[in-house]
């Protein structure tokens, strides 16, 4: 820590029903660097950070040794193999494959959660990463009606994809309101229309 004892910054204690744990890390390494913590004090920092649940926790998976005998790095580590176990690639884009928009969700809504579940797919570059997120977002999206346009589209980027569904959705609603019906006849995977969008 530096010379000024008063910490900028405050993290709470870790959270291992809601939190996640790499974000939590990531705000951790954010506060030692504006508070200038050196890496020979930085364990003890994190076990005062986490809170007892969470240093039981520690205490258990570095058994026989202690948490305060490890690395940062490596303390980091082996709470993250527990609480996150690796899995294969495979199964990771399978997760992706599977994933459809829900009734209750907006194309925004969809496309976030499509790009969390694509983050741990490790697909090869940004052009693989886009096509692949296109082509399951355009299948999953719930609306018949925007697939079928969407498809229309020759060269149909992964921008242009989202784009054009949002637009879509916006324009359903702003009909919507203006007392039209623009669901009639419209078939979708859940047997539910699009809502409001807020797009980026």
């Amino acid at each position: 820590m530096a010379d000024d004892t008063r910490a900028i910054g405050n993290i709470k204690e870790f959270n291992l029903s809601t939190d996640t744990w790499n974000s939590y890390i990531k705000r951790v390494r954010a506060f030692f660097l504006v508070n200038g913590t050196k890496a020979e004090v930085q364990t003890a920092f994190l076990i005062t950070l986490v809170g007892n649940e969470t240093y039981d926790l520690m205490t258990v998976l570095c058994s026989p040794d202690e948490p305060e005998k490890k690395t940062f790095d490596k303390l980091v580590e082996i709470v993250e193999n527990h609480l996150n176990p690796k899995a294969s690639d495979m199964a990771e884009r399978m997760k992706l494959r599977a994933c459809l928009q829900n009734q209750s969700e907006t194309v925004n809504e969809y496309l976030l959660r499509l790009k969390r579940l694509a983050m741990t797919c490790k697909f090869k570059g940004q052009e693989s990463l886009e096509e692949n997120l296109r082509d399951q977002f355009t299948y999953g999206l719930r609306s018949e009606k925007y697939r079928q346009r969407l498809l229309t589209e020759r060269e149909l980027s992964f921008t242009r994809a989202v784009t054009l569904a949002a637009s879509l959705e916006a324009a359903q609603v702003e009909a919507k309101l203006g007392g039209g019906n623009s669901n009639a006849g419209e078939a979708s995977h859940g047997g539910v229309y699009a809502g409001e969008v807020n797009l980026f």
